[in-house]
């Protein structure tokens, strides 16, 4: 036996030493931190506030989001309280709050949904009654989301249910949900009393006004408007007095007032006899007390005030306000602006045309229509803005041209209408914002960075009643600030409002205040440990040969590299620079492209990352952004790629990782445009790829890295999705419809195959799995690359439907993957292949949203992956294939709250991920599976010997028998002529040694002959993990052996 001289045996010795520290095989799968970083802890969103998204009016508990990652938490103004509610949104967290929620038998209803399916969530303000109510529609990407609203007791649903557009009313249950009527399109309803008001669609009258009762009988349109099947078009509708008004127009006098008691008689239009001039139609349509208010008029015209008591002969013109006049300070604005209501006076701002724009008020009445207070004498008047509203007074933000802009308050007097407190001294501005009521007083923050009062934006109260105001809470103390300006109010329940705000720590946390200094607490502490807050995130984590390569991003944005064996003390930061997705494993080294100095395009590098830095192989032209290398295909140690050059255009290119053997190819298609070459997979001697050659659909090339050996395998057949099973690549073949295809490198080999729109393809048991659509849908297939072998494994959802099965995962003899039974349903499910093989794994969250399974990788038959369960956030779970061997690994952030793991790598026996546990930040975590490791080594053969051994080196001695596959692999060296190509499996018994051979027959050498390479590739198996799966054997000069005896002959 050949010895391992120098380089492989150093190598040899250092990894063995490694792994030989366990001499028994662990039976527990435990997780354990890695490496924390030193992440800028920032507060969420870079600054502190809380965003209500679900109204929950009467339920006693308010829902809010509260931290970056789509938590949502609920509040009843206690600290007990106050805790995480859904790992998910609840309510709407973009945009604003949910604004149709209905409230029935303590539970707030509304619609959401994932992935164009439509489903109606509830809350009861408890983990456990969180979550969907049931399944409103599929089609949500083809149909607007239905509406929902309480009505006696009941929930009425306005939209598409099931397919079909309707009337709807339910018991939030299939079985107890109803059709009124086939009415479509409905808007979202009005209730007034025991009816529903809305607008929807009928064939033989158009879209007309509708009412319910949450009967069939009782669903019915109120009145035929606009008759003679054009459509009235009704909207706007507010209710006054018992009676509903809305906008309609009925094809003559255009868009008018109606109003409607419920019935078709009490249903009419109020007037047609408005001002002539009047441009537009009725707008700023206002409720108050019975009355209702509403203006006409527009752009540079007299604004029309009038209210309407339900009658023809109590709709008048209350108030005009003259039309501007040219050079004054609404020549081109409106007369009035703004609208808020104490329930008896409607307050607004308006231009008479004397004074200015000025706070003015009504009653609805042409006598309690009057200016409030003249609070800046002049043409030029005040800027006002409305800023909340309670039956003692009207707030509002005012700058009187003295002191800057300060809140004020009114009731509706002039002696009744001033600035509470001018919390900036002097023409400073504290611009008042979080203006939020509640009982008789209000909270507001604000700032004050004059030289007598440095407090930043606090915390103040207001007394709606005398306009008493102070100071409640300086919590950033020192004159820094609490808070950030917001014009949103803060969130009211249990008497109390709850905000968030920032300590002198630099962290945000839950707080409530009743508008005492006593009564403001902490409910909530965000930071829960030192990184909780952090802004690091966790990037691309890829295999380099039993080592981790990840990116990490801190605060300054700019992502750095970083390597790690599983270890803490073996986490260090990466050689390789500027980390990017091109980064592709070939030989053990890293190609990928990085921006060196200040090039303006980037450069094509390659790293070793064991040792030996990073080369420059070639620069990209400037300019040429999209034909820049976007996907190498590694081979033989070195990388396939797309380049461009001024001359060739993109063509192909490749590199044996030194700069004189990054090189293009062959100009496939000689011209500027280039052929363009992409979608890559690989046989043993020869790379497959996309070109365009012909100016229809793409075609499919092969090459060997040489120009004789480049050439056409099949015309225009369109393929992407090249996956690489043996000696055959399957692809997706688009001429122009789209299908399953297989090719072997030559015309003869390359044929269709009886499946279509494959995609999410994967190698397994020497064929294809894959998701193809039928009549059946988008379901699990599989292929061995023949006609009767490609099939349909299983209709996992039967009929026209969908099961969508995604990250699909070999793991041994079965695949795992995630599909839904049911719309959006999405659970792990396991398959061999065949029908009765493939089978749901485990309900994980049962109901109709399921766990949705992600991020799947195996090992030794068993998969780990991210769900979530319903109870918990989204966490690490494990399964062996059995609904009892399915279960959580560990509750990172425990109870509702999600670690989210990320970028799951297996390296050998250990998982490595990425996750937030709220303590530490996003870190570097690792889950060990106690499975024996193999690693295969380097190995050298001098000069005269005729055999290469390969070392296997175990990590422990096995107490099972392993096997594992192995096959040589072309470098510089070539199979036939420098050594005989070998492959098989390499089985070790249990209880045997920890290191086995793998004996490749090499030709002899004579010394001076040029040093080359060629690989051996170690694959799993079964009964152990492989940790390095790549070693380079080198053919030796003698050069290395010559200065190793050398240096041991100078050594002491």
């Amino acid at each position: 036996m050949p010895s391992i001289p120098t380089r492989g045996w150093f190598l040899f010795r250092s990894v063995c030493a490694m792994l030989f520290v366990a001499t028994a095989v662990r039976a527990a799968e435990q997780v354990r931190l890695v490496k924390s970083f030193d992440w800028v802890a920032n507060p969420p969103w870079g600054g502190c506030g809380l965003q209500p998204t679900l109204p929950t009016d009467g339920l006693g508990f308010a829902v809010f989001l509260g931290r970056p990652g789509g938590l949502s938490w609920r509040t009843d103004g206690t600290a007990a309280g106050t805790y995480v509610l859904s790992d998910g949104c609840v309510g709407a967290c973009q945009g604003g709050p949910m604004t149709e929620v209905a409230i029935v038998g303590g539970e707030a209803y509304y619609v959401g949904g994932p992935d164009g399916t439509l489903v109606l969530r509830k809350t009861d303000g408890t983990v456990e009654g969180t979550g969907v109510a049931m399944l409103l529609d599929e089609s949500a990407q083809t149909s607007s989301p239905p509406h929902v609203a309480s009505l006696a007791g009941r929930l009425l649903i306005l939209g598409r249910y099931l397919g079909n557009d309707g009337v709807w009313l339910s018991d939030a249950t299939p079985g107890g949900t109803t059709l009124l009527s086939q009415a479509g399109g409905a808007d979202a309803p009005l209730v007034a009393g025991n009816q529903a008001f809305f607008s929807a669609t009928d064939p033989s009258l158009g879209r007309e006004p509708w009412v319910t009762d949450g009967t069939a009988a009782g669903t019915h349109p109120l009145k035929d408007i606009c008759p003679n099947d054009c459509s009235s078009d009704p909207y706007g509708m507010v209710q006054a007095g018992g009676l509903v008004y809305f906008l309609a127009n009925d094809g003559v006098q255009g868009v008018r007032l109606w109003r409607s008691d419920g019935t078709p008689d009490g249903t009419f239009r109020l007037r047609d006899d408005f001002p002539s001039g009047t441009l537009g139609y009725p707008y700023s349509i206002q409720p108050i007390g019975s009355k209702l208010v509403f203006f006409l008029g527009g752009l540079g015209q007299t604004s029309h005030m009038w209210s309407s008591d339900g009658t023809a002969a109590g709709t008048t013109d209350i108030y005009d306000f003259p039309t501007p006049g040219v050079g004054t300070p609404r020549e081109s604005g409106a007369a009035y602006g703004g609208l808020a209501t104490t329930g008896r006076e409607l307050f607004f701002s308006a231009d008479d045309g004397v004074h200015g724009p000025e706070l003015w008020a009504t009653d609805g009445t042409r006598d309690g229509t009057h200016l409030v207070r003249d609070i800046t004498p002049g043409a030029y008047g005040t800027s006002i803005a409305l800023a909340a509203s309670s039956p003692q007074a009207v707030l509002m933000v005012i700058d009187d041209g003295v002191h800057g802009r300060e809140l004020w308050r009114s009731d509706g007097t002039s002696a009744g209408t001033f600035m509470v407190g001018d919390v900036c001294p002097g023409s400073c501005s504290s611009d008042p914002g979080n203006v939020t009521v509640i009982g008789s007083a209000a909270l507001f923050t604000a700032e004050s960075y004059a030289p007598d009062r440095m407090l930043g934006r606090q915390l103040w109260r207001t007394d709606l009643v005398t306009g008493a105001t102070e100071l409640v809470a300086d919590i950033c103390s020192g004159g820094c600030s609490s808070f950030t300006w917001s014009g949103s109010p803060f969130i009211v329940e249990g008497g109390a409002a709850v905000f968030s705000a920032m300590s002198n720590d630099g962290y945000c946390r839950v707080w409530r205040s009743d508008g005492t200094t006593a009564g403001t607490l902490q409910l909530l502490d965000w930071a829960q440990g030192p990184m909780a807050n952090a802004t690091g995130t966790i990037g691309r984590m890829i295999n380099v040969n039993g080592e981790l390569l990840f990116t990490a991003t801190g605060s300054s944005g700019a992502p750095a590299a970083w390597r790690s064996d599983g270890t803490t003390n073996g986490t260090v930061p990466s050689e390789v620079q500027s980390p990017s997705a091109s980064w592709t494993v070939s030989g053990g080294r890293i190609f990928g492209l990085t921006y060196l100095g200040t090039d303006p395009a980037p450069s094509i590098v390659v790293t070793d990352v064991a040792g030996g830095g990073t080369r420059d192989l070639a620069t990209c032209q400037p300019g040429m952004g999209p034909f820049w290398p976007n996907g190498f295909q590694p081979y033989r140690g070195g990388v396939f790629f797309q380049n461009y050059d001024p001359v060739h255009g993109a063509e192909l290119w490749a590199s044996d990782g030194t700069s004189g053997g990054t090189r293009m190819v062959e100009d496939i298609f000689p011209g500027q445009g280039g052929s363009q070459p992409a979608d890559f997979g690989r046989t043993r001697d020869a790379v497959l790829f996309s070109a365009a050659t012909t100016g229809q659909a793409r075609d499919l090339w092969k090459s060997d890295g040489t120009p004789e050996g480049t050439s056409l395998v099949t015309a225009g057949i369109g393929p992407s999705q090249l996956v690489s099973v043996g000696d055959r690549v399957f692809f997706d073949s688009c001429r122009p419809s789209c299908t399953l295809a297989v090719s072997d490198g030559t015309p003869a080999g390359t044929r269709s195959l009886p499946a279509r729109d494959p995609s999410g393809m994967i190698a397994f048991n020497a064929g294809v799995l894959f998701v193809g659509s039928s009549n059946s849908g988008y379901e699990l297939w599989r292929s061995d690359g023949t006609q009767s072998g490609t099939y349909m494994a299983k209709d996992i959802r039967p009929g026209p439907g969908s099961s969508n099965p995604s990250d699909l995962t070999a793991a041994g003899a079965r695949a795992f993957f995630a599909a839904a039974a049911q719309p959006g349903d999405v659970e792990l499910w396991r398959t061999d292949g065949t029908a009765a093989g493939t089978a749901l794994v485990k309900d994980i969250a049962p109901g109709l949203l399921g766990s949705d399974p992600t991020s799947l990788v195996a090992a030794d038959g068993v998969v780990y992956f991210v769900a979530s369960d319903g109870q918990h956030g989204a966490e690490l779970w494990r399964s062996d294939g059995t609904a009892a061997g399915t279960s959580m690994v560990e509750d990172l952030c425990p109870g509702a709250c999600s670690s989210t793991p990320a970028g799951l790598t297996r390296i050998g026996s250990t998982v490595l991920f990425a996750a937030d546990d709220w303590q530490h930040g996003m870190a570097l975590w690792a889950l060990d599976l106690g499975l024996v490791e193999a690693s295969v080594m380097d190995a050298t053969v001098r000069p005269g010997e005729a055999q290469a051994t390969v070392p296997v080196a175990l990590s422990a001695k096995p107490d099972r028998q392993v096997t594992f596959g192995f096959e040589t692999e072309d470098g510089t060296a070539h199979a036939g002529s420098d050594y005989a190509r070998a492959s098989g499996t390499l089985t070790i018994a249990a209880g045997s040694g920890t290191v086995a051979p793998i004996v490749v027959p090499v030709t002899a050498r004579s010394p001076g002959e040029p040093e080359h390479w060629f690989f051996v590739n170690l694959t799993e198996l079964s009964g152990g993990t492989v940790r390095r799966s790549t070693a380079r054997v080198t053919l030796s000069d003698n050069s290395t052996a010559r200065r190793v005896r050398r240096h041991l002959r100078a050594a002491p």
